[in-house]
């Protein structure tokens, strides 16, 4: 498991070293560059994954991305900012690195694809295996899971107890379950082309909320981006574009009450 490791706001990048330096209390912290796999922001933290690692601290984004847009590394999401070193593939929807997989954000799928293919990056079409609706429902629609996003063998199901789940408890997909592995992005949204998590319903967007599950807090990362909102318990509707961090057993609604969800 990852060793985490909390430090000050303070961050600077020495030319001869290739290193990324962080400060706390006159002491100096290095990182190798070669060393980062990506930054991902969380409400006002960044945290920086590396090969061993990961350290977590007060900075902005852009001010890294500012820092080393020479150094290799690239803005695919307004989250992630990544080293493409360290990209072992891509598709139209995610990076992915040995272990884990992250999301590209539709506006900058283009800027991503033209860079990856100079760099030689294999790209990979996501599998995906359709989920039908309950058996008593007279509707037509579907909802497709990305393999990589989730498990829908119920054995698989009772063996691994270390994943986040969400269930849905009225409406069309009733009694379905989304399995969500730790730490991995997802995004939810209306077409197989823009999300790992299609739910086909009239006020879905398609590209509609991302949901991370965090192992170590047991708590889901939800960021929306949809026209219609994404809603807590049928009442409070999420602020676009601004990471909320849920626990188990909130309720959730994409675009609409008649279908609701709660996290596992």
């Amino acid at each position: 498991m990852e060793q985490k490791q909390y430090i000050s706001n303070h961050t600077g990048y020495t030319e001869k070293a290739d290193n990324l330096y962080i400060t706390i209390q006159g002491m100096q912290y290095s990182i190798p560059l070669k060393d980062i796999l990506y930054f991902e922001s969380n409400l006002r933290k960044v945290i920086i994954h590396t090969t061993s690692k990961h350290y977590e601290y007060y900075e902005k984004l852009d001010t890294l991305e500012q820092l080393l847009q020479d150094k290799g590394f690239i803005r695919c999401h307004q989250s992630y900012l990544v080293a493409v070193t360290h990209i072992t593939s891509y598709s139209d929807t995610s990076l992915s690195f040995d272990d884990r997989t992250i999301p590209i954000s539709r506006s900058r799928l283009e800027y991503i694809r033209h860079i990856l293919q100079d760099s030689n990056v294999k790209y990979c079409q996501p599998a995906a295996t359709e989920h039908k609706p309950s058996k008593n429902s007279s509707l037509s629609a579907s909802t497709t899971f990305s393999s990589d996003a989730t498990s829908l063998s119920p054995k698989e199901e009772e063996e691994d107890t270390t994943q986040g789940v969400i269930t849905c408890i009225e409406g069309l997909y009733k009694e379905s379950t989304i399995w969500l592995q730790p730490n991995k992005p997802v995004i939810i949204g209306r077409t197989i082309h823009s999300a790992d998590v299609v739910i086909n319903l009239p006020r879905v967007s398609r590209v509609h909320c991302e949901i991370t599950y965090h192992q170590d807090s047991n708590t889901y990362e939800i960021i929306d981006y949809s026209a219609n909102g994404t809603y807590i318990n049928r009442e409070f509707r999420l602020a676009p574009k601004v990471p909320y961090m849920l626990p188990p057993g909130t309720v959730l609604s994409f675009g609409d009450q008649t279908t609701l969800y709660e996290l596992g």
